[in-house]
């Protein structure tokens, strides 16, 4: 977990370059007389109130073991969407919870282990948290895994202490976008973007790929902090996942998802529109 807190750092500092660019945004759009948008002062508080959480997170972190904030769970879930290992754990009727500690405590510092249970992220090795959320037999537990010094660890040797992996839906259905604005995915974009993700019902992921790098990042496509702390500027490629519709209403909500995406235009200092995405496949 120590782990763990340090990206969450690390993606909180990302997220500062971005309230920067906010801010700037707020001012222009402010000056020139078009409106603000909701989503610019909303992102500077959040921002802003993730940056105070942090700042302690470390402290409270040796006593209780577990993210408890809602302003930086959906920057701990864009990290853990990173972890290498994940499996959805049926929990059977008698844990070992003590056993599953003492895999952990052999692994050292050469892996990162966390749980997430009804939106709690916490160190699966602290017993006493699996008390406090109540955790029951045949109840479902995201587990997350991610090697540090090689690969010689694997999350099936972890979640045989306390249940079975329940198979979930992949999302196989996907398109390629290269962004083309000028200003890549800063603040206003993103916003829609994320707005429209959430017209879907089902699960949405969202990768990007750097030209001048190939590093690869992905987020929830429905969360905003992800999505803005992915950076994408101009000629990134974003592929983007959906989990498969299972009946009509989410296939017409997937085709205006994908209609709306696009035709999605940014507006310029100037007045003029910008298209956003070209859609590659």
């Amino acid at each position: 977990m120590d782990y763990f807190i340090r990206l969450l750092e690390e993606k909180l500092h990302t997220l500062q370059e971005r309230e920067r660019q906010v801010l700037n945004l707020v001012i222009q759009e402010a000056k020139s007389g078009r409106s603000i948008g909701i989503a610019a002062p909303n992102m500077i508080e959040t921002i802003t109130v993730a940056r105070e959480h942090l700042a302690v997170a470390g402290e409270r972190y040796e006593r209780s073991h577990e993210v408890k904030y809602e302003v930086i769970k959906e920057l701990a879930l864009n990290i853990l969407s990173g972890y290498e290992q994940n499996s959805l754990v049926v929990v059977n009727s008698s844990p070992d919870l003590n056993g599953l500690a003492q895999e952990l405590r052999r692994g050292g510092n050469k892996i990162s282990c966390v749980s997430l249970y009804k939106g709690w992220i916490f160190d699966p090795r602290i017993e006493r948290l699996w008390r406090r959320h109540n955790i029951k037999p045949k109840d479902n537990l995201k587990m997350y895994l991610h090697n540090l010094n090689g690969k010689e660890h694997m999350l099936d040797s972890l979640v045989r202490f306390i249940g079975d992996v329940e198979k979930e839906e992949e999302a196989t259905d996907m398109n390629i976008y290269r962004v083309i604005n000028k200003s890549g995915l800063h603040l206003r974009p993103t916003s829609s973007i994320v707005e429209i993700f959430q017209m879907y019902n089902r699960d949405v992921e969202v990768k990007v790929e750097r030209d001048a790098t190939g590093k690869t990042e992905k987020a929830n496509g429905k969360g905003m902090l992800g999505v803005l702390a992915l950076g994408a500027t101009k000629g990134a490629i974003l592929t983007v996942k959906y989990v498969p519709p299972k009946n009509d209403e989410e296939r017409a909500q997937l085709r205006e998802v994908r209609k709306q995406l696009d035709n999605l235009v940014d507006e310029r200092e100037c007045g003029k529109e910008e298209k956003v995405l070209k859609k590659i496949s």
